[in-house]
């Protein structure tokens, strides 16, 4: 993993960034019916719920990535199952950080206040 929130995981000998992004998070959320929250919960929450959820997230932002530099997307949601199944604990903790420090950032904005000076945390 790079400084800037991104890992490479290889499925099908492809090769893929994975990166944490608010068009993977709003395409993951849309897709499954979840607001924003939702969707922070269910990729924060341990338990099977959440390997089911970062599985999807991971999907999901390898799809917006592929829309985003106009490539064909081939992959489907099983190869990323695949992939979960038959990685290493080290390599799919990797991709885990990038998704907790993208929610950790969003969550921890500062907000600008309607008073001068004051920034209040969403």
């Amino acid at each position: 993993m790079n400084h800037t929130g991104r890992t490479i995981i290889t499925i099908n000998g492809g090769t893929y960034p994975v990166k944490f992004g608010m068009g993977a998070l709003l395409h993951f959320s849309e897709g499954l019916g979840y607001d924003v929250q939702e969707t922070i919960e269910a990729l924060t929450k341990p338990g099977v719920g959440q390997i089911k959820a970062i599985a999807k997230f991971i999907y999901a932002a390898l799809y917006v990535d592929a829309l985003y530099k106009d490539q064909e997307f081939t992959l489907e949601f099983a190869d990323v199952i695949d992939w979960v199944d038959s990685n290493q604990t080290e390599e799919i903790s990797k991709v885990i950080v990038v998704i907790m420090q993208g929610i950790s950032t969003i969550t921890n904005v500062d907000y600008p206040s309607s008073e001068a000076g004051e920034s209040k945390k969403k």
